[in-house]
């Protein structure tokens, strides 16, 4: 191996690639390995990249959202998004060169490599005349292994080993170190097991790696078995797998990633997480994602925190005509759901229900209204704030009223007597004069001198005078017509 190439393979720290070269032949494929550990962390993001000499061009670019290869790599690449693992295929000359790879895994920690191909071109129909008596030999040169990379337990395993030599090379197969008894340019496994793993044929510089796993299957989501209620208990997530073999697991809350934090804690291996204290906002479907290289499977639970009640209020009408319906809601935030009970002016109603329907409102019903949610696991009771209710009178009602307490002005006095006045004459004053002061006057002279005076108790019922027959009395009347405008209005 030449110093170029042997620096080709180098970078600073640790290198994730094999040492190269790689030898591809044209229209042929290769793969790139990586000596990540599948069961480590996730990987979030792979970036593989070429340089002939002049810059690097992307070859296949990985991110949780999509995989994107470079342009001239479309069809002709493929990723391992677990391994990094990058396979090219229907190699050219122009494939040749240095390759890079910077893998990023889900806890931000950055993993690099660097290594190189070399792209030959097969050649054929060549005479080759040699002096007698000389003895020329070459190779083997350039010993490489094709052939699976990754492979599900149960299935065919095809590795074949290839050389650049004169004479024809032979071969012999290991596996973990110890001679296999293969002497073939193929090695064929017709029912893989996890066993077969990391075999290598002879003068090999690197040896190859094949990734035998498990498919996973019967996963499961272990919870905790008692009543959780928020801020007075812990819960503890276990995600296992009953069959499957170099797993990394991922954990998602209602779709989307889970962020560990103050209270939620993850373990190494992501098998299991650890929520202390639980809170309301933990309610929620979790997921459990497991990956492998020849299978992913994903287990769903629901864990259940019990709190509140929080947030009650009443809703709806806070002003209405008699006559009409009333409907109040009362809303609280609480697992489980509240219930409720009413109270009108300090005194409970009966209502039990979370609405509150009055069908016919009377100005009786005026007053403050407060609705009590409780929750019968976490016993808490709380209490929404007043609510106003005003039942007013309609337009129409209200002119009437008006005429009939403007024909009758009474003024209440100790000891329950009463001065009343009788309107003489009504007039209608315009509204819109300029405001004046309020003056208490006779609209009309009475053929006599008026007197204001107590009346004998008892004597007279304000509520009976008989306005229009009597001349005894006068009604009070504001000069202003605004201030008797406001009045009519009120």
């Amino acid at each position: 191996m030449s110093d170029s190439n042997q620096k080709a393979g180098c970078s600073s720290g640790l290198n994730y690639l094999p040492l190269g070269p790689l030898n591809g032949e044209v229209g042929g494929s290769v793969t790139f390995t990586t000596t990540v550990n599948p069961t480590g962390p996730e990987l979030a993001a792979i970036t593989w990249s070429f340089n002939k000499g002049s810059g690097p061009v992307s070859v296949i670019a990985f991110l949780p959202t999509a995989t994107k290869p470079g342009p001239g790599y479309v069809g002709r690449v493929s990723l391992n998004n677990v391994t990094g693992f990058l396979e090219l295929r229907e190699l050219t000359l122009g494939d040749s060169g240095d390759y890079s790879v910077t893998l990023t895994t889900s806890n931000a920690q950055s993993l690099q490599g660097k290594t190189r191909l070399e792209v030959y071109e097969k050649i054929s129909g060549v005479k080759t005349t040699v002096p007698t008596g000389v003895l020329i030999t070459d190779g083997p040169e350039d010993v490489f292994i094709q052939g699976h990379r990754e492979i599900e337990v149960g299935n065919r395993v095809v590795l074949t080993c290839s050389a650049s030599s004169i004479s024809p090379a032979t071969f012999t197969w290991t596996f973990n170190g110890k001679e296999t008894g293969v002497l073939t340019e193929e090695y064929t496994i017709a029912n893989a097991t996890i066993d077969h793993e990391k075999i290598s044929g002879v003068k090999t510089t690197v040896p190859t790696g094949v990734l035998i796993a498990e498919k996973i299957s019967d996963v499961n989501i272990t919870g905790p078995t008692g009543v959780l209620i928020a801020g007075n208990g812990s819960a503890n997530l276990s995600c296992q797998a009953a069959a499957g073999t170099l797993i990394s697991r991922k954990w998602l809350k209602d779709g989307n990633s889970l962020s560990p934090s103050n209270r939620i804690t993850v373990s190494g291996d992501n098998s299991s997480v650890s929520i202390d204290p639980v809170q309301g906002s933990d309610n929620g479907h979790y997921q459990c994602r497991l990956t492998n290289p020849v299978s992913t499977d994903t287990v769903s639970y629901y864990l259940t925190v019990n709190y509140g009640p929080e947030d009650v209020v009443i809703q709806r009408h806070r002003e209405i005509e008699v006559g009409n319906t009333v409907v109040l809601i009362c809303s609280a935030s609480s697992v489980p759901p509240a219930t409720f009970t009413w109270t009108f002016n300090g005194t409970e109603t009966g209502v039990l229900t979370e609405e509150y329907t009055i069908a016919n409102a009377l100005i009786d019903y005026s007053g403050t209204y407060t609705c009590l949610a409780r929750n019968s696991v976490t016993g808490l009771n709380i209490s929404s704030a007043p609510h106003l209710l005003t039942v007013t009178v309609p337009a129409p009602l209200g002119a009437i009223l008006g005429g009939t307490f403007g024909a009758l002005a009474c003024v209440a006095l100790a000891g329950g007597a009463f001065v009343c006045m009788k309107k003489k004459k009504r007039r209608d004053i315009p509204c819109n004069q300029d405001a004046q002061a309020v003056v208490y006057e006779n609209t009309k002279e009475l053929g006599g001198p008026v007197v204001y005076e107590n009346l004998a108790e008892g004597s007279i019922d304000p509520r009976s005078v008989a306005s229009e027959n009597r001349d005894d009395y006068q009604e009070l009347q504001f000069k202003d017509s605004a201030t008797y405008c406001t009045m009519k209005s009120h």
